[in-house]
């Protein structure tokens, strides 16, 4: 799917984000479960793996969840 295979992962942190979204007057409360992981992954698919790394994972992109951050590992 994005060019990737998870070979390790644990979840480092977790946090609660509440919001409000005013949408043509009317405010919608939601909310989400941050989570930061960390582990180890392998590229498959080198173009898509570059779009996803450029472009973050998920569905709460714009909500500054999703992005990628590499640390290589040798």
């Amino acid at each position: 799917l994005n060019g990737f295979e998870v070979k390790e992962a644990r979840v480092e942190k977790t946090e609660w984000w509440k919001f409000t979204k005013k949408k043509a007057g009317v405010d919608f409360k939601g909310g989400l479960l941050a989570c930061q992981f960390k582990g180890r992954l392998q590229v498959k698919e080198k173009d898509k793996f570059k779009e996803a790394f450029k472009s973050g994972i998920g569905r709460s992109k714009s909500l500054n969840c999703g992005m990628l951050t590499l640390i290589p590992i040798n």
